[in-house]
């Protein structure tokens, strides 16, 4: 506390204690006896009453002065315990707001969890679903694909082809025929790895780049296919 600080408060107790004393020099007036002449009990009222008046700030030890003052101070009081009460509803209220608002937050976080699982679920799902059009679509051709074999080796064998080629070109034809058998395992081995894409995590990413190079590979079979086909043709 500094210099000033400390007078200020010296200069404040000096002045109600000067108040009291006058208040209670009134009193004493008010009743017309000296302090002496009174017993100690009522000497110590007389203090009380003193020390009331300067506590409630009076400048007179009137009763109407002390009613006045006693009245003010319990109209103040009722406001103040009104106001009290007012903002213990309002904390109240503000309390269970903020725990409403915390059920909310956690009901918003388990939500988002669920969409977030329903959302891979659904990534998962639709890269299935993509390699099961995949592999729908690479049976598809196969079966074209040994169609057209069959048609040709008829045609072939319609037209004496085998016959002529087996007495002059046997050893051409083996070649063929052993590249054929070559290509079609490799077709197995595709249709394999599509078959393994069921089985695959729901990872569109290594999913999408599994199936490039399946599809690479049968594209690069399916053209060296036709070029044999083409050649025996």
């Amino acid at each position: 506390m500094t210099t000033e600080s400390a007078e200020a408060v010296r200069q404040l107790l000096r002045k109600d204690m000067q108040r009291e004393h006058a208040l209670h020099a009134d009193l004493l007036q008010y009743i017309g006896l000296r302090e002496e002449d009174l017993s100690s009990a009522s000497q110590k009222h007389i203090r009380l009453m003193a020390q009331a008046a300067s506590v409630l700030e009076l400048n007179t030890t009137d009763v109407s002065a002390y009613v006045a003052a006693i009245s003010d101070l319990c109209e103040k009081y009722d406001a103040l315990h009104a106001s009290v009460s007012t903002w213990r509803r309002h904390e109240a209220k503000q309390l269970k707001r903020k725990q409403e608002l915390h059920n909310e937050l956690r009901e918003m976080e388990h939500m988002l969890a669920m969409l977030d699982a329903a959302s891979q679920e659904r990534d998962a799902i639709e890269n299935v679903a993509t390699m099961d059009g995949r592999l729908k679509e690479y049976t598809g051709k196969h079966a074209v694909y040994a169609k057209e074999i069959a048609k040709l080796d008829k045609n072939l064998a319609d037209r004496g082809y085998f016959h002529v080629a087996s007495s002059l070109h046997h050893d051409v034809l083996v070649h063929l025929e052993q590249q054929c058998a070559q290509l079609e395992a490799a077709n197995n081995e595709v249709r394999a790895k599509v078959d393994r894409f069921q089985d695959l995590p729901p990872n569109l990413e290594l999913a999408n780049a599994t199936l490039y190079k399946a599809q690479e590979r049968l594209q690069q079979l399916e053209a060296d296919f036709q070029s044999r086909v083409h050649s025996m043709v």
